[in-house]
């Protein structure tokens, strides 16, 4: 018999193969050293696998993943209630200090023109500054 492939290897050790092919199997793993040492390699790579797959679960891991997970569903409730009153809030504080600002200045500079005004209108009255202006 042939040596056999990987895939036989596991066929053999998962027992899918029938009655006579593993009787064969047998025959060649007691004549071939080399082919008996790659099943027992593969066999005990696969029960190292097999006992690593035995992963035992915290019970109260779902427990105090569901109580954060409540922690933070209550504090995002909280910011979507709040972040539309602050954002209002701001843009209110906003309009109102822009209504002042624009308030303030025009009437500083209604008040700038009159004093303007009233500046360029007394100089008709004074000769000596229209001297100055004409040369």
């Amino acid at each position: 018999m042939d040596c056999l492939k990987k895939y036989d290897y596991i066929s053999f050790l998962d027992k899918t193969i029938n009655v006579s092919e593993r009787e064969d199997y047998e025959i060649h793993f007691g004549i071939c050293h080399n082919c008996k040492e790659a099943l027992l390699q593969i066999q005990n790579s696969l029960e190292i696998i097999n006992s690593q797959k035995e992963i035992k679960a915290n019970p109260f891991l779902y427990t105090r993943i569901k109580e954060k997970m409540n922690i933070y569903e209550k504090v995002s409730i909280r910011i979507r209630i709040l972040k539309p009153v602050i954002v209002s809030g701001v843009a209110l504080f906003a309009l109102v200090v822009g209504i002042s600002l624009g308030y303030f200045l025009t009437n500083m500079n209604s008040t700038q023109s009159n004093i303007n005004s009233m500046v360029w209108n007394e100089l008709d009255h004074e000769n000596i500054e229209m001297a100055f202006l004409k040369e």
